[in-house]
């Protein structure tokens, strides 16, 4: 912001000159006329920073921004695909559709990721939003020029204890017998590890560093479905 000032005619004049970041992120220089006063320049400099450019802001809504994305990153991606990223979006973003991106804000997105139809999704679908805004976004600030990604800050969704829980079938004692005696006898040491496992709990992780000695013998101590444990031990 500075404040220039020349003699003209025998009086002096004042112009403000100052520097202003457009919606679309380009940094630009303004230059106003010629006033009376320096209170009279300083007024409209203030005026000027107050106002937005609006002629800078037509058309860069978010919908707009959504299209171009999919169009231009998604052109690899099958019609089922780009048909699915704008139906996800188009449904839970409808509070920033016809909203300038440039003036999207991590509140605006707070209020997409709270709404109570969204929180019902599971963790998946709810990443798939995710990774599908965050892309969209990401695309407008490397080719619109947004000065930030308002979604950054917001992390990904974990899956929770009941989604993980659904994925998990558990084997009954028969059919975990069925599936013992499907290991071919050559492999005798994976029917040992498997029933370990089985009837104590312990993560397979885990278990990779325990001696082979150790779960033998808790094997043996333990008795059986029917699985024979033998103590090789160039195994």
């Amino acid at each position: 912001m500075a404040i220039q000032k020349e003699k003209f005619k025998g009086k002096m004049r004042y112009r403000f000159s100052t520097y202003y970041d457009t919606p679309d992120g380009i940094h630009r220089r303004k230059g106003s006329k010629w006033y009376n006063s320096k209170k009279e320049a300083e007024a409209a400099e203030r005026e000027f920073l107050s106002q937005p450019v609006q002629a800078e802001k037509k058309g860069r809504t978010f919908s707009k921004l959504m299209d171009e994305w999919i169009l231009e990153s998604g052109r690899d991606n099958t019609a089922a695909t780009r048909d699915d990223k704008r139906r996800i979006l188009t449904l839970y973003c409808q509070t920033i559709m016809d909203k300038n991106v440039f003036f999207i804000t991590s509140a605006d997105i707070r209020v997409i990721l709270e709404d109570e139809h969204f929180s019902t999704l599971s963790s998946y679908r709810k990443n798939k939003l995710y990774t599908d805004l965050n892309g969209c976004l990401e695309y407008g600030c490397v080719q619109w020029g947004l000065p930030r990604n308002p979604l950054k800050g917001f992390p990904r969704y974990k899956e929770t204890t009941q989604e993980k829980l659904k994925e998990v079938e558990i084997l009954d004692r028969h059919q975990f017998a069925e599936f013992l005696a499907a290991i071919p006898d050559n492999h005798q040491i994976y029917r040992d590890l498997f029933f370990w496992l089985y009837w104590t709990g312990m993560r397979a992780t885990k278990q990779c560093h325990s001696p082979l000695q150790t779960f033998r013998e808790v094997v043996q101590k333990s008795g059986g479905s029917g699985t024979k444990i033998q103590a090789n031990s160039s195994s």
